[in-house]
């Protein structure tokens, strides 16, 4: 009598963009043929594996095809007045050696950072800029509690989040954990990628993910790359307190016995595989001639089994400065290589810190049109010197530019 219960990966809107395009468990090599729908947290499945002998093993193997793509809320801070709806407040208690807010440093450090602050969106800011100047990162081998955190200064992605949650729920937000994975090429065993993160919830706006932990020290707040997999959420009550640390759900074995405990266990291991995307680099000239800003665009097929086709680049500017280029259209990109292109962007004016997007949509055969971004902060000084002996003015232009990126699209993954 033997059940194996196990996560799988489900479908995210809102505050997030994932979509399970396919999916098979498979129990020994056999199908299951119904596979269960998810809730708001989380999407399980007890699988029943029967009886299992001394010595014997079963396996239970999930595989999954899954979209993901970036999202971006652009929250207007001045629309996320007014209150938490009642509904939401449960997610602001006190969560035992996890999420202690209603700890007394808790309480005075959040009372602290959001004195004289109404606005929710604010009092979140000023708590996340807090935690990340805070903590220093630092791998840990357990997981630890915000307390923890708190009074040790250090931790990675599970103390960043978790100091977070219990101030934001200290200060009145509602506050939970996400789990799930950071994909990054080269890294695909799920042992080495698990990630944690977090979502609040705002007035008028909903669940709200903020990383504090990615790109360092930037973050995320109201946005995600699409190099985050999700598989479950969490208010707190299904994480365990063990004798070597704090865990998060996870899967877990239960099963009947006579005699001897024969001490079941279950060994989770698996991949994630991009199936489709494509890697961007950006390359600006450090210097404009004759009010023309160069750029180089590099666009590579990061994967390893299907080409793309139908792609076009697009530079998106900001017209009161720059004339936007003609987009360009490339041919059929194959697996594992890239295609150069290049633009010429008339410069009207000088500007500080305007954004430059190159925006590359594409075709991946049966799985659709894909996306993918990059943004550059561009800054550019245009000056003008007038020779005494000349009728005419020289036109002298200094660029400089500050490279801040931001990547956004969709990839295909396989989770297996």
């Amino acid at each position: 009598d033997v059940v194996g219960k196990i996560y799988l990966l489900d479908n995210r809107g809102e505050w997030a963009s994932q979509q399970i395009l396919s999916e098979e468990v498979l129990v020994n090599g056999s199908a299951k043929s119904s596979l269960p729908p998810g809730n708001e947290d989380n999407r399980s499945m007890n699988v029943q594996l029967g009886d299992i002998d001394a010595g014997d093993s079963k396996t239970i193997q999930v595989t999954q095809v899954v979209r993901v793509d970036a999202t971006n809320l652009q929250i207007d801070p001045s629309q996320t007045a007014g209150q938490i709806p009642s509904q939401y407040k449960k997610y602001t208690k006190s969560v035992d050696y996890l999420w202690q807010s209603d700890d007394s440093k808790i309480q005075s450090k959040a009372s602290e950072l959001t004195a004289g602050e109404n606005n929710y969106y604010s009092k979140a800011i000023r708590i996340l800029n807090w935690v990340e100047n805070h903590l220093t990162y630092q791998v840990q081998s357990i997981e630890h509690g915000a307390i923890w955190a708190y009074e040790h200064n250090f931790g990675d992605c599970t103390e960043y989040s978790n100091l977070f949650i219990a101030l934001a729920r200290a200060a009145g937000i509602p506050a939970k954990a996400v789990s799930g994975y950071l994909y990054e090429a080269g890294s695909e065993d799920i042992s080495t990628i698990g990630h944690q993160w977090t979502i609040f919830y705002l007035p008028s706006v909903g669940w709200v993910p903020a990383d504090l932990t990615y790109n360092p020290p930037v973050g995320q707040f109201g946005n995600l790359t699409n190099d985050h997999v999700i598989e479950l959420t969490s208010d707190g009550s299904n994480w365990t307190k063990e004798p070597s640390g704090l865990s998060p759900p996870s899967p877990y074995v239960s099963y009947s016995y006579r005699g001897k405990d024969p001490n079941l266990g279950i060994e989770p291991s698996g991949t994630i595989t991009r199936v489709v995307g494509v890697d961007l680099s950006v390359t600006p000239d450090i210097e404009a001639a004759e009010d023309t800003l160069h750029f180089d665009v590099e666009i590579r097929n990061s994967s390893s089994s299907h080409s793309i086709s139908n792609v076009k680049v697009e530079l998106d500017v900001d017209n009161t400065y720059f004339t936007p280029p003609s987009e360009k259209n490339l041919d059929d990109i194959n697996p594992g290589t890239q295609r150069y292109v290049s633009f010429e962007i008339p410069v009207k004016k000088s500007v500080e810190n305007s954004p430059i997007t190159t925006v590359v949509t594409y075709e991946a055969g049966d799985y659709g049109t894909f996306e993918a971004s990059e943004t550059v902060s561009t800054t550019i000084n245009i000056s003008q010197q007038v020779p005494y002996e000349l009728p005419f003015s020289w036109i002298m232009v200094a660029v400089a530019i500050g490279v801040v990126v931001s990547l956004i699209g969709a990839i295909l993954i396989f989770f297996r």
